[in-house]
């Protein structure tokens, strides 16, 4: 995959070397924050905590100070249409920055049929969203 994004990148004359590293130059690097970019795998959750991703001392060494105030606010506000205003902020200027770009995901797919109804609609945070109005027509 690095090769690849190194052609890509390449062809729109952006230069770039790719260090294989070992497991334990690879910790260092991280622990560090000693690189300008990273191919690296994570784990999450179906709904990950944004702040392992937008918050202070993330992998991608992002900083928004707009976001990080929004992820403080979003600790202690209850009201859904609220906390989806936020999130909706978020999204907004994450598609402007671009702090990472997700290559693909390996887990969690969901499969359904032509026979649900309802309001299934997947974002970027759960692939069940709503699922409480879901239902199957017969």
């Amino acid at each position: 995959m690095a090769e690849e994004i190194k052609k890509e990148l390449e062809a729109i004359g952006i230069k770039i070397s790719i260090e294989k590293v070992s497991d334990t130059k690879y910790q260092n690097y991280l622990k560090n924050n000693n690189y300008e970019m990273i191919l690296t795998g994570i784990n999450t959750s179906l709904s990950p905590d944004l702040t392992s991703f937008l918050g202070k001392n993330n992998l991608a060494n992002y900083e928004n100070e707009e976001i990080t105030y929004i992820l403080k606010e979003l600790n202690s506000i209850t009201d859904e249409n609220l906390q989806k205003e936020k999130y909706e902020k978020i999204i907004e200027i994450y598609k402007k920055e671009v702090p990472y770009i997700g290559l693909y995901r390996n887990q969690d797919i969901v499969v359904y049929s032509n026979d649900f109804r309802g309001d299934v609609t997947p974002n970027n945070y759960s692939l069940y969203y709503n699922f409480s109005n879901w239902y199957r027509e017969y």
